[in-house]
């Protein structure tokens, strides 16, 4: 059985299992969790919104700070819909 990655870790495993990463994978997932966030504050519930992308901020701000930004962007957004 494949060893899991560290928590926190990023990449993709290959068939092998060993863990690549080129950077596309994380910023993939924050794209769609981004996207993601303002449709479902868009569709009237930006505190739910705004929780997951935190939760996704502090995930990711200490390694991928490009990623952290673009969420960072979607809290703003979706505060000003809390307005």
């Amino acid at each position: 059985m494949p060893a899991e990655p560290e928590p926190g870790a990023s990449g993709a495993s290959d068939a092998g299992g060993a863990v690549t990463d080129d950077g596309r994978t994380i910023d993939g997932l924050t794209r769609v969790l981004a996207k993601a966030c303002r449709a479902l504050g868009d569709a009237g519930h930006p505190k739910d919104a705004a929780s997951l992308a935190a939760q996704g901020w502090t995930m990711v701000r200490k390694v991928h700070p490009k990623q952290a930004d673009r969420l960072d962007g979607t809290m703003h957004y979706l505060a000003r819909l809390e307005g």
